[in-house]
């Protein structure tokens, strides 16, 4: 213990306040809050307060795990539903193509429906595949939420111009770098985005922009000017395998991810939608990401 607080006491300039979170051999967990006084002698003087937080972080831990299996139990659900028709098309494909093996043109179209239906498998394992290793990752570096927003419109501009979709940024806004996994947080962008230009249809458009919210929070918008999400579906769009789309055109596991990394990020993704004015999805990160990147960069630093 006195080596912690030693450590925080060190240095020429001391801090008004400090705080850690320490763990002692036994496995005990304290938060430490050292406050210096002033004092005329050749010792520092500092007050410490120590709260044991063992059993909260205990809780905690059984908190993420309960969790955990509740959201394996909703894919697992869902894996049931969203592999089974494809898979029972292919049998039925495959059967029917065997009834006459020389009828060439009713095989080949019979293998053609085979073939969409482990496509349809395919896609929806990948998408597992994400999803799993969103809310298994905490790897973090700085990035520029800007950034981040136009790599994403990169990935999605093909798609918004083979649908007639005009995809405009708004990234002007001068906003620190945040700390997240970067490459999922793209993802969660490209996600949104395929939502919106597919919801705006041929002649829509929709727009990426990056802004200062509430508490100093930095937000990630993408606004389509599509029919809107019905009251009555706004609920259920963050459901695991819950979708609008035709069943080649989405999984349901996009905005379920979404909602999943930016959690993970201390966040929260917030749909503004009136019908039939169109959709507006927010990320909304911490301000506090942007300090941690601050940091991080301070400690890079030579």
């Amino acid at each position: 213990l006195r080596n912690a607080i030693d450590t925080l006491r060190k240095g020429a300039d001391v801090p008004a306040r400090a705080t850690m979170t320490w763990t002692n051999a036994s496995g005990r967990t304290f938060d430490i809050v050292v406050v210096p006084l002033p004092s005329d002698g050749p010792e520092p003087l500092t007050i410490a307060t120590l709260n044991d937080v063992t059993e909260n972080h205990l809780l905690a831990a059984h908190l993420r795990r309960a969790e955990r299996l509740a959201v394996a139990g909703e894919l697992a659900a869902g894996v049931v539903h969203a592999v089974n028709n494809p898979l029972d098309g292919v049998r039925r494909a495959i059967a029917l193509a065997r009834r006459d093996e020389t009828d060439v043109p009713r095989v080949a179209e019979m293998l053609e429906i085979a073939q969409v239906g482990t496509d349809r498998i395919a896609t929806v394992t990948k998408s597992l595949l994400r999803y799993a290793r969103a809310l298994g990752n905490d790897a973090r570096d700085s990035r520029a939420p800007a950034a981040i927003v136009e790599e994403a419109s990169q990935l999605v501009m093909l798609r918004a111009e083979q649908r007639e979709v005009t995809l405009d940024l708004d990234l002007g806004a001068e906003l620190p770098e945040v700390a997240v996994d970067a490459r999922a947080m793209v993802e969660v962008v490209v996600n949104l985005l395929v939502n919106a230009v597919d919801a705006a249809g041929p002649g829509g458009a929709v727009v990426a922009s990056v802004r200062r919210g509430p508490d100093q929070s930095i937000e990630l918008s993408v606004a389509d000017d599509g029919p809107g999400v019905p009251p009555d579906l706004r609920d259920r769009i963050f459901e695991p395998f819950f979708t609008t789309k035709e069943p080649d055109l989405g999984t349901g596991l996009g905005l379920s991810f979404a909602r999943r990394v930016v959690e993970a990020h201390g966040g929260e993704i917030v749909l503004c939608s009136s019908p039939p004015r169109g959709s507006e999805f927010v990320v909304r990160l911490p301000a506090e990401l942007a300090a941690s990147a601050a940091e991080g960069g301070k400690e890079q630093a030579p």
